[in-house]
């Protein structure tokens, strides 16, 4: 006769049933994890260690995930944001490519009475966009 052994959460020790069964990732779905159980830990445990542990976890290595554009079981890798020496907002695209935040636009007026204009933008069409713009804007 076979018994059926009673599930145990590893960390409260109370027994795990239909009222308090939970999926936990083994390792972490923001770090790629696609193994899990529903055998490990109570509902209760889960909660607390996704928001005490695993999340903090998840930000620190979000920077390794992120460059290496890890897929993970639900969300997408998340880019990091960060400013360069210039106050300039970067940030890091999932493969590690770089993209400024958003597009930069200096005007400043030369002694001779001409205008010198500096535009960083994220994409050829963006920055035509803005020339554009300027362009209706001083004829």
């Amino acid at each position: 006769m076979l018994v059926k052994a009673m599930r145990q959460c590893y960390i409260c020790l109370d027994n795990i049933d239909k009222s308090n069964i939970t999926v936990e990732h083994i390792f972490l779905n923001s770090i790629g994890g696609r193994l899990k159980s529903s055998e490990l830990i109570c509902k209760k445990c889960n909660s607390k260690l996704g928001e005490e542990i695993d999340c903090c976890l998840s930000d620190d290595l979000n920077y390794l995930s992120c460059s290496l554009n890890i897929i993970r079981q639900r969300g997408d890798p998340q880019p990091i944001i960060g400013k360069d020496s210039n106050n300039v907002i970067w940030k890091i695209l999932p493969g590690g490519k770089p993209e400024i935040g958003k597009p930069e636009l200096k005007i400043t007026d030369r002694n001779n009475g001409k205008a010198c204009t500096s535009i960083k933008s994220r994409s050829e069409k963006e920055a035509r966009n803005i020339l554009n713009g300027l362009k209706n804007r001083y004829k």
